[in-house]
């Protein structure tokens, strides 16, 4: 029974260090366009705190067990990163328009 005991501790440490880490790693912004730049902080941030080796797929398992993130909205200030200081969104030029014609 004691062991039992320990080990819901020990888990419950785990959960609490882990919702600290998403303080600053938010569901929203796993869900943005740096989604995988998050990911590595969570993923370092969680081996920091907890003193062990965690994979990104354990911390996405951790994740999973508080959220779904498929209903988790993307963080608004990923959807405007990429746009210009004109209001414009971002695009490449035409294919070909910098090419040397012969």
């Amino acid at each position: 029974m004691e062991d039992k005991l320990s080990t819901q501790e020990e888990q419950t440490a785990k959960d609490l260090q882990f919702l600290e880490a998403l303080e600053t790693f938010t569901p929203a912004k796993l869900r943005g366009i740096h989604k995988h730049f998050v990911l590595f902080g969570l993923v370092e941030d969680l081996e920091q705190r907890l003193g062990i080796k965690i994979t990104p797929v354990e911390a996405l398992q951790m994740l999973d067990r508080f959220y779904n993130l498929q209903h988790v909205k993307p963080d608004a200030d990923d959807a405007t990163s990429f746009q210009r200081e004109t209001g414009e969104e971002f695009s490449l030029p035409p294919f070909g328009a910098n090419s040397k014609q012969s």
